[in-house]
């Protein structure tokens, strides 16, 4: 069986203007585990992590990770892809959404909204979100 998945949005790219991201806009990773554990990581294309499950020390069901936290994490390259991988191991079901947060404080824009489902452990699935800066 192939993981499963329900798409509720999904942006496949998203512009950012960096002097809005020097000012307060950001965007938020939310990841929601069901099982044991779950096996993830959101890395870019020169494996710099974003997230990843060994970053917390207990295993718990609710991950988030703010972008940028400061002017430093954002990377030179105007043109980024982040990709999250999820691994059916331990868990059964993930939820993913990212929200872009404007720096007036409006509702959150939801950019990705998924949910990933198997009872396969060897099944493993990822998703893509292109980050272009200017």
């Amino acid at each position: 069986m192939a993981v499963a998945r329900t798409v509720r949005n999904e942006t496949k790219a998203v512009s950012l203007k960096l002097s809005d991201l020097n000012n307060g806009e950001f965007l938020v990773y939310k990841l929601k585990v069901w099982g044991s554990q779950g096996t993830f990581s959101i890395v870019d294309e020169k494996s710099r992590v974003l997230i990843k499950n060994t970053d917390f020390h207990n295993s718990q069901e609710d991950y988030v990770r703010k972008w940028p936290i400061s002017p430093a994490d954002i990377p030179a390259e105007k043109d980024i892809i982040y990709t999250l991988v999820v691994s059916f191991v331990k868990a059964k079901k993930y939820s993913y959404v990212v929200e872009q947060h404007k720096k007036d404080g409006s509702l959150p824009v939801i950019l990705k909204n998924l949910d990933f489902e198997s009872e396969i452990a060897t099944d493993s699935d990822y998703n893509t979100l292109r980050i272009l800066l200017s």
